[in-house]
């Protein structure tokens, strides 16, 4: 050691070398063969290869990986362990970890000790062992088969039989229960926009690879405003819930042609609303109109029936365009079925509005306002009034 005047001193420095830890994983064991989804037991020695004890707790964790490097690796548990490892010591451990549903094909176990560096170690390159022994892991499969229908065509409102078998095409059994799905769809490869008919419950199992199974359904095709008729397919998607996790699951739609036929309908048509020629803002005024079916078919009943008020200036086309544009009266809800070339003559009492509306005003009036009767044809479900109710 020298100072700014250019003396010299010599010291003896005394270096302590201090013993540490060294944690490794060894004698790694695992079966050769594993279901997905299912349990496996590992075992493997914990060694302490160190000079210097390593004192507990510290954690001990479990990975899988698809290469024998390791890397990339996917966690399945972690353990927490006590233990105070003397230099040279080893303890035995013995753990059971589920595997992950829906792999397929080969795995390494990859285990790491002291994974969040708990015991002093100046190496730590030495943490982590792969397993010798890839484990075959294998999950079951299912496939759809054997769709049919009772019939290639039927009428909107009937019922439609449906069979189909489901076969497991994995290396795995299926030790659990799944649901299968029926749709009414325009695309014969994708449920996007499918209507939902039904779902049955699976319970055969155990299933074994290649086993299979059969089920039927009676589904009940709509008769409603959001189904017209033209062609069409019935859909099965098994495993629709993906309760079980399969090595594949992108074989699991299947489809047979439908054409949907329409039944004869009914046809609602409104006359013209009748009211005064004059009302005074709040004033009740009675307004009479009737309804006639001009279809096929009864008209079912219930349905509801809106009045409004409109400027005189607008149009039945425009009135018809959107009648919930302008200013609502009231309505009125008729319970009874409307037999074919039926008619029906209402009369309801609604009051004028206090403000908003002045000068020339028309009543129109609005049947099946929701939709609810599914008609061969909607453009007479709209009309104005013949006369203008004058408002001053």
């Amino acid at each position: 050691i020298s100072n700014s005047a250019g003396s010299v001193t010599s010291l003896v420095a005394r270096l302590t070398v201090l013993t540490i830890a060294d944690l490794v994983i060894t004698d790694i064991t695992n079966p050769t063969n594993a279901i997905a989804g299912q349990p496996i037991t590992l075992t493997w020695a914990s060694l302490n290869q160190g000079s210097q004890a390593a004192q507990g707790p510290w954690k001990e964790a479990v990975a899988l990986s698809t290469n024998s490097s390791g890397v990339p690796a996917s966690p399945l548990a972690a353990f927490v362990f006590p233990d105070t490892l003397g230099p040279g010591q080893s303890l035995s451990r013995t753990q059971t970890v589920i595997l992950p549903g829906g792999l397929e094909g080969q795995y390494y176990p990859v285990l790491t000790i002291d994974v969040d560096h708990q015991v002093y170690e100046t190496n730590r390159s030495d943490s982590t062992t792969v397993s010798l022994t890839p484990v075959q892991v294998h999950s079951p499969d299912l496939v759809p088969a054997n769709l049919t229908l009772s019939a290639d065509s039927v009428q909107l409102g009937q019922s439609l039989n449906v069979a189909w078998a489901v076969t497991n095409a994995g290396l795995a059994p299926i030790l659990a229960p799944w649901t299968d799905r029926l749709y009414l769809g325009t695309n014969s490869t994708s449920l996007s926009g499918a209507l939902p008919l039904t779902s049955v419950a699976e319970t055969g199992v155990p299933l074994a690879p290649g086993g299979g199974i059969s089920n039927h359904a009676t589904v009940l095709i709509p008769l409603s405003s959001q189904v017209n008729a033209g062609s069409y397919f019935i859909l099965l998607d098994v495993n629709a819930d993906n309760a079980l996790l399969e090595s594949n699951s992108t074989n699991n739609l299947a489809s047979a042609p439908l054409t949907l036929l329409a039944p004869p309908l009914p046809t609602l048509v409104a006359s013209q609303p009748a009211c005064p020629a004059t009302a005074a803002p709040g004033q009740s005024i009675m307004v009479t109109w009737a309804v006639t079916n001009l279809g096929a078919a009864t008209a079912p009943g219930p349905w509801r029936e809106t009045l409004w008020l409109v400027p005189g200036t607008v149009t039945p086309g425009q009135f018809a365009t959107n009648p919930a544009a302008y200013t609502l009266l009231g309505s009125f809800t008729y319970t009874n079925g409307l037999a074919t070339n039926a008619g029906v003559t209402r009369a309801e009492q609604v009051t004028v509005p206090i403000h908003g509306v002045a000068g020339d005003q028309l009543v129109g009036v609005w049947v099946d306002s929701d939709r609810v009767v599914v008609e061969q044809d909607r453009t007479g479900n709209t009309a104005l009034g013949a006369n203008v109710l004058q408002v001053p």
